[in-house]
Parts: structure tokens; C-alpha cells; sequence
């Protein structure tokens, strides 16, 4: 199955949302408790109904209970705000730096999603003084949909330049996943990886079902481990199941994205 993918920019930070109870989980990365997500909601005002295939503006809000925007987001990080769209399906990703309007609104012009039907849109960023919400949110388009049934990626490969080493994931712990990088040429280990936003690499996972993101970023980087092609996040998985990950690493000025099945026991 064909699968479509675009990257415009990443977090540095690394984030955990679920609706299921939350655990303890890794240094670098941050739970999110029930209590603290139901604070604010995400609201798409533009964008809905929007057909397949052809731009539109996609604009958000976060709101708390009241139904007030929230603006007072912090100026430290390179980037306030993310939205990481997926179809249900994963035959799609996407991750989008908006910016922020006079109203409080985040706004993303010139959007091309490849199918209709439904997409979840997790928001990525919060207000300053708070715990950096994830929070969800739905967008349907207009237009032929997606094929029904999720993408099964390669739990140990993909075609462009990255494996990962065999591992079992268990649900309630922490699970470490190791990447090699390699060439897709010449198979040669890939060791002039650049800094994206803080880390040299970032993972992205959700449940097949939506239910649960998590965001990680690399363990190991060129500074601490010259000269080495590996990769390692640490993270939880909440709940058993299957999850999609999406494995992001700049090389020669490029974002390269790389999709892994893992089923978690």
C-alpha cells in the first residue's frame, strides 16, 4: 500500500497522551493524567468538509472547560504549538507547524490530504505554566477515503535506510527501542545524522485505535556517541496492542520519516 507522508517541523520535547490511566513512565517523556488533559479540548474551526487533494487552511483552538482560547503559550520553545494529523488507517502523517492568530487560533495554509473521510488531529503544545497537553481532536474531509484496514508496516525494516533492531515490547514498563541507521544505497551506517530540535532523532507512536500518542526523543546523540549510527528511545507503552511508530531524522538538510508496526504484549 502506498502511504503519504510530509513533515514540516518537530518537537523537542517528549510527550505521552491516552485515554486509558496513565503510569509511571521515562525521564524523557511526560505523563499525562486524566485530570490534567480534561483541562482543554481542541477545537477545529477551518478545515472541516475541506476536499481531498486540493489546499485549504486547517485552524485550530485549545480550549479549556469554560471555552476559553488559550494564548498564553510559552516563547521558549522553538516552536509553540504542533499538530501531528493520521488517518485511522496510518496510510498518512503529517506534521504541521502552525502559527498563531490575533484570536488565540493556530492556522496551517495551503494543507493537501490525500484522502476523505476522518483524521485525528493531536495538538502538541499548551499554555505557559502548564504540563504541555496532548489533546485530540477530529477533522473530515470531503472525498474518496482511505482503504479501511491499517497499515501493516515492517516491524524490522523499511525501504528507506533505517532498521531496528529485535525487540519485544511489553505494555507497563519501560521498553527501549534501538535503530540502526543505514544507507539505502550502499547499506552503509549513516553517521552524519544533524540535529533536529534539541535530539537527533524523535518517535512518534499511536495505537491503532487512537487512543494513545507518545512522543520520544533519541537517547543517544552525535555529542555523547560520535561516529555512531544508532538511535535508542526509552518510552511506555500504556496497554498492550498494536501501534504505528514514526521515526524522523534529519540528514543533508532533509527530514527523513520512517514507519515501524510494533506490537506490544
Amino acid at each position: 500500500m502506498k502511504y503519504w507522508f510530509s513533515i514540516l517541523l518537530i518537537s523537542a520535547v517528549a510527550l505521552s497522551y491516552s485515554q486509558v490511566q496513565s503510569d509511571p513512565i521515562p525521564a524523557n517523556q511526560t505523563a499525562m493524567d486524566r485530570a490534567q488533559m480534561s483541562k482543554y479540548r481542541l477545537e477545529v474551526l477551518e478545515g472541516n468538509d475541506a476536499k481531498a487533494t486540493e489546499p485549504f487552511t486547517l485552524r485550530v483552538a485549545l480550549k479549556d472547560n469554560s471555552g476559553v482560547t488559550a494564548r498564553n503559550f510559552g516563547s521558549t520553545k522553538a516552536a509553540e504549538m504542533h499538530l501531528i494529523i493520521a488517518n485511522p488507517g496510518f496510510g498518512y502523517f503529517q506534521v504541521l507547524s502552525p502559527t498563531m492568530n490575533e484570536d488565540g487560533s493556530w492556522s496551517t495554509p495551503n494543507v493537501i490530504l490525500p484522502y476523505g473521510g476522518n483524521y485525528w488531529v493531536f495538538a502538541d503544545g499548551g499554555p505557559s505554566g502548564d504540563v504541555m497537553p496532548v489533546v485530540v481532536g477530529k477533522l473530515t474531509l470531503q472525498g474518496d477515503g482511505a482503504p479501511s484496514t491499517v497499515t501493516a508496516y515492517t516491524s524490522n525494516k523499511s525501504g528507506n535506510a533505517v532498521w531496528a533492531s529485535s525487540q519485544t515490547m511489553t505494555s507497563g514498563g519501560t521498553s527501549t527501542l534501538t535503530f540502526n541507521l543505514q544507507d539505502p544505497v550502499n547499506s552503509e551506517p549513516i553517521i552524519d545524522v544533524q540535529p533536529y530540535m534539541a535530539a537527533n532523532a524523535h518517535l512518534f507512536i499511536i495505537s491503532d485505535d487512537g487512543r494513545t500518542f507518545l512522543h520520544a526523543k533519541a537517547a543517544d546523540t552525535a555529542s555523547t556517541n560520535p561516529g555512531t549510527n544508532l538511535v535508542t528511545f526509552n518510552t511506555m507503552f500504556p496497554r498492550p496492542g498494536r501501534y504505528t511508530a514514526f521515526l524522523m531524522f534529519k540528514r543533508s538538510e532533509n527530514v527523513n520519516t520512517v514507519p515501524f508496526s510494533i506490537t506490544v504484549q
